[in-house]
């Protein structure tokens, strides 16, 4: 037997909603050649440990890239200003850059076989056309920080999707 052990890092009270996604895509995992089992474990409030079970470690292998087909696409959608990030009063909102801030993310993506983009707009027209573009591209999640503009257009638009998960 090989096992993987994979850290899934979620918000606050976030673990069930991952379970709850998993199990939409069982087919799919139990589709995966050799896969006997996979465990969640909590072992904090915003942190779980995936324990994969494997017939043998060619399989372990080869399930890589069904499981990058399983977790999906994600897409990080910035909002207003968030250009600035690490220029603009960077005494209150840091001096790292959202490309820092997106290289750290996709250093993350790389290790767990996942695929991110990330995107960022000024406009709230640009953002909400990037919202339908994601459900043409199949996009599973999207993690969207609008920073201070918030109106009922996304939240529509948000609300239209389906089959998508907005953290």
């Amino acid at each position: 037997m090989h096992y993987r052990i994979t850290k899934v890092n979620h918000g606050q009270g976030k673990r069930d909603d991952n379970i709850a996604y998993l199990k939409t895509k069982n087919e799919d995992i139990n589709s995966i050649e050799g896969l006997q089992s996979v465990r969640m474990i909590a072992i904090s409030e915003t942190e779980s440990i995936a324990l994969s079970k494997y017939e043998n470690e060619q399989q372990l292998t080869m399930a890589d890239e069904k499981f990058k087909e399983i977790m999906g696409k994600i897409l990080i959608l910035n909002g207003p200003n968030l250009n600035l990030l690490g220029e603009r009063e960077p005494e209150i909102y840091g001096y790292e850059s959202l490309n820092d801030i997106s290289s750290g993310l996709n250093e993350v993506a790389k290790e767990i076989n996942v695929e991110l983009s990330h995107q960022q707009f000024n406009s709230e027209a640009e953002l909400i056309e990037e919202i339908h573009l994601a459900k043409k591209d199949k996009v599973d999640f999207i993690i969207f920080n609008p920073d201070t503009v918030w109106s009922n257009n996304y939240k529509d638009e948000i609300l239209k999707m389906e089959n998508m998960y907005f953290n």
